[in-house]
């Protein structure tokens, strides 16, 4: 059945994010805006479905078939608009991070790779997000993404790393993001961005790399034992010191612990790092180290936090320290957007021949996450954002429909929050006094709920 109207501000989000893009045939820019609002529309549909027509359909295939459509040609005017929002704040936090995307049950798709620990593993794709957020924690947008895969060919080379260049690593996937924040820096030399990376992204080449850079920040959480030119290790340093102060936090669902706060015991210090042996001929870099022990009470139950965090961003009291602590605490926004990247968009049910047109898909749908998670966040926010600001008239109209079926009022001054959280409460959220705010996949299955009834509307419009 052909869709009466693409919702509204889905086609609103998506020619706003989109009408920049650059490619050889304008109608290609019309074609990539339509295909966006599809997908926001119906997130956890397959592409026949989103795009309700066979038409349209066969116009989505052609889009990712033709050579003139780049994976950077799609992402390049978010960028655009994610730098104009990034401009007006004074601090953004670029935080970057790796998953693994499977695609075992499609092994038709030419050019997948491993994606297991074993040279008979899974097959799929590796994915690098790098996502900026203010330090409130609003989804700005997507800085950069990279893929690539695991050539089976390849199985075993990790151990001669030690002899490749960096630039031939995998691990090169973090300074690629660094660059990009560099990038930001110079070209907004008004807010200071600081990228923030999980262990892996705890390099030597990165910390060298930062000390090139000084209009762009690190905050890594520490992996290994690093000495400064004394010899002295991370841990035996940070022995030496006395705790500054305390902290609270709000700890998310982990495995083996529930969510809630934790008190923290705060250290910081100052390092000038001694290059590897392999490398002593360089210079000593300066960075400061901050660490965040949990205080438990006697018999708890689970494994305290332990946070040790390595920076470029000075550091130089309790205060400082702690914002450093909170820049971190951010990192947990990154692995949110991925789980909505593979439930929410169910990116791994995607099927196209060649895992070049994979990846064009996969930006999209990369793009309609980042929308759900700043969906998610915009609710949160203390400050009373309108919620036409991100709702179309007719999706709202429907809600107050909802709301007086249930002998409830919605007024047309409602906020962000009120709003979200009547769209959630379609995905199945309860809404009870208790329950906090909701997580980003009852609000992703009330979305298509929303949708599915917005379109309702417009029929009945149509038909009188």
């Amino acid at each position: 059945m052909q869709k009466a109207s693409t919702v509204e501000s889905n086609g609103q989000w998506a020619t706003r994010e989109f009408s920049g893009a650059v490619f050889p045939d304008k109608r290609l820019v019309k074609r990539l805006i339509k295909i966006a609002s599809h997908f926001a529309q119906t997130p956890t549909g397959s592409l026949p479905r989103a795009s309700g027509s066979w038409k349209d359909a066969k116009g989505a295939y052609r889009f990712f078939d033709n050579e003139g459509v780049s994976v950077h040609a799609i992402l390049q005017p978010h960028q655009e608009q994610t730098a104009r929002r990034a401009a007006a704040h004074r601090t953004v936090l670029v935080v970057q991070d790796t998953t693994g995307l499977n695609f075992q049950g499609h092994p038709a798709t030419e050019g997948l790779g491993l994606v297991g620990t074993g040279r008979d593993g899974a097959l799929g794709m590796w994915l690098h997000s790098s996502l900026a957020f203010t330090p409130d924690g609003a989804a700005l947008g997507v800085v950069a993404v990279d893929w690539w895969v695991r050539d089976p060919k390849d199985f075993g080379k990790a151990a001669q790393r030690r002899r490749r260049p960096i630039e031939e690593k995998e691990s090169y996937r973090w300074l690629k993001s660094y660059h990009a924040t560099v990038k930001w820096g110079h070209e907004n030399p008004g807010t200071r961005f600081v990228n923030i990376s999980d262990r892996e992204g705890d390099l030597y080449d990165l910390f060298a790399l930062g000390a090139q850079h000084p209009e762009a920040g690190i905050l890594v959480r520490a992996r290994h034992q690093r000495k400064d030119q004394s010899g002295a290790s991370l841990t035996e340093m940070m022995a030496r010191e006395q705790p500054a102060g305390t902290l609270e936090i709000e700890v998310p669902r982990q495995p083996g612990r529930p969510p809630g706060g934790a008190k923290l015991s705060v250290k910081y210090t100052a390092l000038t790092l001694r290059a590897p042996q392999s490398r002593s001929a360089e210079k000593l870099v300066c960075l400061w180290i901050v660490e965040a022990q949990e205080i438990l009470a006697a018999g708890s139950p689970h494994k305290p936090l332990f946070w040790r965090l390595v920076t470029n961003v000075p550091v130089t009291d309790f205060e400082s320290a702690v914002e450093r602590i909170q820049w971190y605490g951010k990192r947990w926004s990154i692995e949110e957007f991925h789980r909505i990247l593979k439930s929410g968009c169910c990116v791994e049910d995607r099927q196209l021949e060649t895992v070049k047109r994979l990846s064009k898909i996969i930006m999209v749908d990369v793009l309609v996450a980042w929308r759900v998670l700043e969906l998610t966040r915009a609710a949160r926010r203390a400050e009373r954002m309108k919620a036409g600001e991100y709702f179309g008239g007719d999706e709202l109209a429907v809600l107050k429909q909802l709301q007086l079926k249930k002998g409830k009022v919605m007024t047309t001054e409602a906020t962000m929050r009120e709003v979200v959280r009547l769209v959630a409460q379609l995905g199945g959220f309860l809404a009870r006094k208790g329950d906090g705010d909701p997580g980003p996949m009852t609000l992703w299955r009330g979305l298509e709920c929303l949708s599915q009834l917005t379109l309702g509307y417009q029929l009945a419009k149509l038909c009188g």
